[in-house]
């Protein structure tokens, strides 16, 4: 596998787009092409906002928990920005439980804001701050 840390810092220029709202795919996630692998897309569609794709063959073999837990550092690490977003449908629960482990916590809940295919879905709203990325970072350095 390729080490995603180093691939998102090679490619941090194109992991972050302008911030246009207007944009967002109707697929139901911000897409934005952090290269040209087809439905293999991620990063930030604009900050804070974070977004992430992946095609169903690969879904459970980690991919997206490396690449987004590496974009999340690489924003932190090289940006001045001290929050990030998210917004996951309530039945994508391996997306929630993704940003949950990398520490986003849940801040909101609101009903039927995508329309996707002529069924409008609900949003959970998810943050995590800078401050807890790196005490989670401190976190996990501290146990043997």
């Amino acid at each position: 596998m390729v080490d995603a840390a180093a691939w998102v810092a090679g490619r941090d220029s194109g992991l972050v787009g302008r911030h246009d709202r207007r944009k967002r795919d109707r697929v139901g996630r911000f897409r934005h092409r952090a290269g040209r692998g087809g439905d293999r897309q991620g990063g930030f569609f604009g900050l804070p906002d974070l977004g992430y794709i992946l095609h169903p063959e690969h879904w459970g073999l980690g991919l997206a928990s490396e690449a987004v837990g590496a974009a999340v550092a690489q924003v932190f690490t090289t940006r001045e920005v001290d929050d990030l977003t998210a917004d996951v449908d309530p039945a994508n629960q391996a997306s929630t439980r993704l940003l949950e482990k990398l520490g986003f916590v849940r801040t909101g809940f609101a009903e039927k804001t995508w329309n996707i295919g002529g069924e409008w879905k609900d949003s959970l709203f998810y943050g995590l701050t800078r401050q807890a990325w790196i005490a989670r970072l401190e976190g996990s350095s501290a146990r043997p």
